[in-house]
C-alpha cells in the first residue's frame, strides 16, 4: 500500500467501487428492461420507413394526374398560376407526409394511413380535376361579384333618373 493516502481516501475509493459495481449491474438490468419498451418503438419508426418508401415514389404518379387536368386547361397565359397551384399542391402534401410520419412514429396512428393518406387525398384531387376537364368544365370557378355589381348599377341609375 502507498503510506501517503490517508485512511479516508481509501475509503472513498471502496464507496467509488462499489457504487460502479452497483451502476453496471443497474446500466445491465436498464438495458434490458429498455430494449424490450423500445423495441416496439424501433418496429413501429421501421414500418414507417417502409411505408413511406413506397408511398412517395406512388406520389409521382399522382402528382402527374394532378399536374395533366391543369396542363390541359392552363393556357401560356395562366403558367404563374400553373406554378403557383404547383407549388402549393408540394408544400401541403409535403406538410402532410412529413405530419403523418411524426403521428405515425409516435403511435398515434398506423404507419399505412399516416404514410398513404397524403396519396390517397391528392388522388382523389385528380380524378376530380380530371373528371372536370374530360368533361371540359371550369377547373376552378372564379368568384362571381355579379349581386355587388347589380346593386351599385340600380343606385347609379336610380341617382341619374332623378
Amino acid at each position: 500500500m502507498n503510506p501517503h493516502l490517508a485512511a479516508d481516501d481509501i475509503e472513498m475509493a471502496r464507496e467509488e467501487m462499489s457504487s460502479l459495481l452497483f451502476s453496471q449491474e443497474y446500466e445491465a438490468d436498464f438495458i434490458s428492461t429498455a430494449s424490450g419498451m423500445f423495441r416496439a418503438e424501433w418496429i413501429q419508426r421501421y414500418k414507417v420507413e417502409i411505408h413511406k418508401k413506397y408511398s412517395i415514389p406512388f406520389a409521382c404518379v399522382v402528382f402527374v394526374l394532378v399536374g395533366s387536368p391543369l396542363a390541359i386547361r392552363m393556357s401560356r397565359s395562366g403558367m404563374n398560376m400553373a406554378i403557383g397551384l404547383s407549388i402549393l399542391f408540394f408544400l401541403v402534401y409535403y406538410v402532410c407526409l412529413i405530419g403523418g410520419e411524426k403521428l405515425a412514429d409516435r403511435g398515434f396512428t398506423t404507419p399505412f394511413l399516416a404514410m398513404w393518406s397524403p396519396n390517397i387525398g391528392f388522388s382523389v384531387l385528380a380524378l376530380l380535376l380530371l373528371k372536370k376537364a374530360a368533361s371540359e368544365q371550369a377547373l376552378f370557378e372564379r368568384p362571381s361579384f355579379s349581386f355587388l355589381r347589380a346593386r351599385k348599377f340600380r343606385r347609379h341609375a336610380a341617382a341619374n333618373s332623378r
